[in-house]
């Protein structure tokens, strides 16, 4: 503790001994009781004892109206932990008198308050009247320091954490670690504690599409045996599915690929992102996912075909290169007119080199250069088909779009079910990968 002045709260019970033999040990700069209206007067009588030594405003009295009651002894104690803090008191509670209620009641109170704890206990089996199991006998109290139970309720944060890692919530699982953390003084543990934070932050940076560091992952996996001893304790399908992340990983983010062949594991990244916002009931969260997939799909396609502009490496935006266009269509294609009478001015402007399309447009262009080309790819042509542009539109509708209204369990549901059976044309192992690239759970909270 630091050099600040020391209070000490005391239970109080049926004998004097004990407090007056904390109060020698622990040398506190102010005292304060709590008693009942029976053990007042032990609560008085220790406190004249030490009247040399402390004025009158350094002691203070609280009664409990009934001992029995935890709940009130908790409110009372809360209320002089506050005064004490104002005040810049180190605070100590020594819990050896009193009923079992006011101890359990004092105790739950100073739980997460960096208190000090102490007990007066006995120095032999023979210290303690009616045959051992009685109190302390007058010459036989010793002085036992007691460890903050707060380390235990650490232990209830970090399962908390995990709770909270299997509902997406990455960052309440991040903020019940740093609380824990703050109250473990076991090494072990805390670098346990350490290992959680360093996984549950890497999962919540690929929730949010940042670009990832597969390595970072590989290398909190290193640490896994050095930290967990027991590995039920952690649970082995949790760490299998991790290193299934970091194969589907390795794959997105592979430098020995062109982002051509890359581009595709975006697909079930996305859609395996919008099934965790369905199961979080964030509904419109989930159809603007949806939206974007469908989208991705036409810009894969168009890739495919060869007409995308070289900036999609440095810039990650999807534009049709002009000069490839024209080259693979004919002067008079309906495919080049299309692009032309949409997007007449950078079309015809020397200074751009690209053109950018709606996600509907693109499915268009896409449908017209498949039937022009005899493409085996019938991506476009399917879309229309299946007037999944009629089925979308329900987004367009959304709170999160351009209209009022709160998207549907069901409408999501049924969303998703469209994109992804729509994206097994152009990813026939779709489901496959996505089971790769699901984010792991903890089967076992314990």
């Amino acid at each position: 503790m630091s050099e600040k002045k020391k209070a000490l709260i005391l239970t109080t019970g049926g004998t004097a001994e004990p407090l007056v033999e904390a109060i020698k040990k622990l040398n506190p700069d102010y005292i304060s009781f709590v008693h009942s209206e029976d053990t007042e007067i032990i609560a008085l009588d220790v406190s004249n004892s030490f009247s040399h030594k402390y004025l009158s405003n350094e002691m203070e009295f609280h009664n409990i109206d009934d001992p029995q009651q935890m709940r009130l002894v908790y409110d009372k104690v809360k209320e002089i932990i506050y005064d004490l803090k104002k005040k810049d008191f180190d605070i100590y509670l020594d819990f050896t008198g009193g009923t079992k209620s006011m101890v359990a009641g004092a105790i739950l109170a100073t739980t997460g308050d960096n208190i000090e704890y102490s007990y007066i206990g006995s120095d032999s089996n023979f210290g303690r009247d009616k045959d051992g199991v009685g109190i302390v006998k007058t010459g036989h109290e010793i002085f036992k320091p007691q460890e903050d139970p707060f380390e235990l309720y650490a232990i209830e944060e970090i399962k908390n954490s995990k709770q909270f890692f299997n509902l997406h919530q990455f960052q309440a699982a991040i903020e019940n670690l740093k609380i824990a953390k703050s109250k473990i003084q076991d090494n072990k543990i805390n670098d346990e504690v350490k290992f959680y934070r360093g996984i549950m932050e890497f999962y919540d940076d690929w929730d949010k599409f940042k670009d990832m560091k597969v390595s970072r992952l590989s290398i909190q996996l290193k640490h896994f045996p050095q930290v967990v001893d027991d590995l039920n304790k952690f649970n082995l399908d949790f760490i299998k599915q991790i290193n299934n992340n970091i194969q589907f990983l390795n794959k997105k983010y592979s430098k020995d690929l062109p982002i051509e062949d890359r581009i595709i594991y975006y697909l079930p990244d996305l859609l395996n992102n919008a099934k965790r916002r369905i199961e979080e009931g964030k509904y419109d969260d989930a159809v603007g996912r949806l939206y974007r997939a469908n989208e991705l799909i036409a810009q894969i396609s168009i890739m495919q075909i060869g007409i995308l502009d070289y900036k999609l490496l440095e810039q990650k935006v999807f534009k049709i290169n002009k000069d490839q266009l024209i080259d693979i269509l004919d002067i008079d294609s309906p495919a080049l007119d299309f692009v032309k009478n949409n997007h007449p001015y950078e079309f015809n402007n020397p200074k751009f080199h690209t053109v950018k399309l709606a996600s509907n447009s693109s499915f268009q262009l896409l449908e017209k250069i498949e039937s022009e080309l005899n493409l085996s790819q019938n991506i476009g042509i399917e879309y229309q088909n299946r007037k999944i542009f009629k089925q979308i539109k329900t987004r367009n509708t959304s709170i999160l779009a351009h209209g009022l209204n709160p998207i549907s369990s069901n409408n999501a549901k049924k969303l998703f079910d469209l994109i992804l059976d729509f994206s097994k044309l152009l990813m026939p192992n779709i489901e496959e990968e996505m089971e790769l690239a699901k984010f792991p759970k903890f089967s076992q909270i314990n």
